[in-house]
C-alpha cells in the first residue's frame, strides 16, 4: 500500500503543505481530493516543487448529476 498526502495545509489551499517530509515519512502522491486549489500561486509553487522531488500530483473531477 502507498500513502497520499494533503497538497495544502489542512486541504485548505492557502499554503503548501510540507511535502519533503511528508514524502520522507512514506508519501508517494499528493492532492486536496475534492478541494480545489483556486490561487494560482500556491498551485503552482506546489507543482513545481512536487517535480523537484518526483512526487506526484493528482486531482479529482467533480462532475455535476
Amino acid at each position: 500500500m502507498r500513502h497520499m498526502a494533503a497538497l495544502t495545509r489542512g486541504r485548505e489551499g492557502r499554503e503548501m503543505a510540507e511535502i519533503g517530509f511528508l514524502m520522507d515519512a512514506g508519501a508517494i502522491a499528493f492532492s486536496d481530493v475534492e478541494h480545489v486549489t483556486r490561487d494560482t500561486k500556491v498551485l503552482s509553487r506546489c507543482l513545481t516543487y512536487a517535480r523537484s522531488l518526483g512526487a506526484l500530483v493528482g486531482a479529482i473531477r467533480k462532475t455535476r448529476g
